[in-house]
């Protein structure tokens, strides 16, 4: 017997788990089946993927470094799964989570949005990440320009939007405005926080000056010389106060230099604001 709405119940019987089935191949999705049977919606896609019931997919592309050649012993497996029209994706991505718990390899996992995409990042007890992002039918494709097609029908590949190099130079001079005020408030760690977040702009804005792929420092070793050997020389060596100090001065004064040459107008608007917060009293 079902029980009562309200209650959770982790045991369905042989029937009730063909009664669900039957639901769910009319299309009941899993928060409803879950109500139905008093389960949590993960239960209930556990129960169909025990009975080897099919995924509600169309499409399947293999992305990043395993797709291009490029893949060694520390990459990820990027996968991107077209889910049928008639599907909540939100719902696959439970069965998916089901398939990975059954299999006792996946610890963790985290969802992050974007585009109205949901991304989820499994972590294995191997410490292997599994990343597979649930596209709706119509908005299927590979989110770079390099994938492999495993099934399905090939949609036109997409490269990540590239950030805009006014809004990055915003960013930086924030971080800078908010280091020299740790520093003079002697929060060494916020200080040091803010610091680092601004070198990591700096490198932003110098990928994308080079043509490099700016995204989470993919293409920072690649920088020609001159550039990082700047921002090892500005990077603070302890937290003692005039260190942080000269830290922050060197890569405001590195910030300057990397704005007039994206943007030589900008840079001259900047001048006099950046000479001032180049300097933090200790």
């Amino acid at each position: 017997m079902v029980r009562a709405v309200g209650m959770t119940q982790t045991f369905l019987s042989p029937a009730q788990v063909d009664e669900l089935i039957a639901l769910d191949q009319k299309g009941a999705p899993l928060v409803e089946l879950g109500e139905r049977f008093s389960v949590h919606r993960r239960m209930a896609a556990a129960h169909l993927v025990r009975r080897s019931i099919p995924i509600r997919r169309r499409g399947l592309k293999l992305v990043g470094s395993a797709a291009t050649g490029r893949e060694d012993a520390w990459s990820d497996i990027d996968l991107v799964l077209q889910v049928r029209r008639d599907t909540d994706p939100a719902e696959v991505a439970s069965r998916w989570t089901s398939q990975f718990d059954d299999l006792r390899g996946a610890a963790h996992h985290l969802d992050v949005i974007a585009g109205g995409v949901l991304y989820r990042a499994f972590l294995l007890a191997s410490s292997l990440q599994i990343d597979v992002s649930f596209w709706p039918e119509d908005q299927f494709q590979a989110t770079e320009s390099g994938f492999r097609l495993l099934f399905g029908t090939p949609q036109p590949s997409t490269e990540p939007r590239e950030p805009e190099a006014s809004h990055e130079i915003g960013m930086a001079w924030l971080y800078a405005l908010h280091s020299r005020s740790a520093i003079a408030r002697r929060r060494v760690w916020q200080a040091t926080t803010m610091l680092d977040q601004l070198r990591d702009q700096l490198l932003v804005l110098a990928c994308m000056r080079h043509g490099l792929n700016p995204h989470h420092g993919r293409d920072a070793d690649r920088l020609p010389t001159p550039f990082p050997t700047v921002l090892r020389q500005a990077r603070a060596v302890s937290q003692a106060e005039p260190e942080l100090a000269r830290s922050h001065t060197a890569l405001v004064s590195a910030l300057a230099d990397e704005v007039a040459l994206h943007d030589p107008g900008l840079a001259a608007d900047l001048a006099t604001p950046l000479a001032a917060l180049a300097h933090v009293s200790v």
